[in-house]
């Protein structure tokens, strides 16, 4: 969201796209699960997929599909190819600004060389993960970890980190402790 922001004209409408936009993405999604579970909601049930299986299903030539799928198939083609790219350029940029701030801006050789070792080393290890995770099942185990991760931990160490910055960390009541407490727990 940070980058789709700096490239607006005017960041301040930013709120005013994301109000107007997330009801369409999410009516669209919304929409395109309930008819995939009103087609195939109790007949088909999805248990460990290799991403060979899936890939086989989308390209396969054993069984012919009506146009409709083939149209589907593209435009589900297109969209992943996009986010793909979207979300690794936000993220080597990220690794850029973190790892080399002043190269991140310049244009030389020598960002350009950093630019292209960092999207290599994203590539490798988008390429490495790939290869070791080959089933559903784990994909959803580590989801699982990482949203605990995520919605749970790091917000708690963030609120710690500023209260002790702050020299807050006393000031924190202890009904406050104990909650985080048990929610680390």
């Amino acid at each position: 969201l940070l980058e789709m922001m700096a490239e607006m004209k005017d960041p301040a409408e930013f709120p005013k796209a994301n109000y107007w936009s997330t009801p369409v993405i999410l009516g669209v999604t919304l929409t395109m699960a309930i008819t995939q579970y009103y087609y195939l909601g109790g007949r088909q049930e999805i248990v460990d997929v290799t991403p060979v299986s899936v890939l086989e299903s989308f390209f396969g030539t054993s069984n012919r599909r009506n146009p409709v799928a083939i149209a589907a198939i593209t435009c589900f083609s297109v969209h992943m190819i996009g986010c793909c790219v979207i979300r690794s350029v936000v993220l080597t940029r990220s690794c850029l600004l973190l790892i080399a701030p002043k190269r991140a801006n310049e244009s030389n050789w020598g960002s350009r060389l950093a630019w292209t070792a960092i999207s290599l080393v994203v590539l490798a290890v988008a390429w490495g993960l790939s290869t070791v995770i080959v089933t559903l099942a784990f994909v959803s185990w580590i989801t699982t970890m990482l949203v605990i991760v995520v919605t749970f931990f790091i917000p708690i160490a963030c609120y710690l980190i500023i209260c002790k910055k702050r020299k807050a960390l006393g000031r924190i009541p202890k009904l406050e402790v104990a909650l985080l407490a048990f929610i680390v727990l």
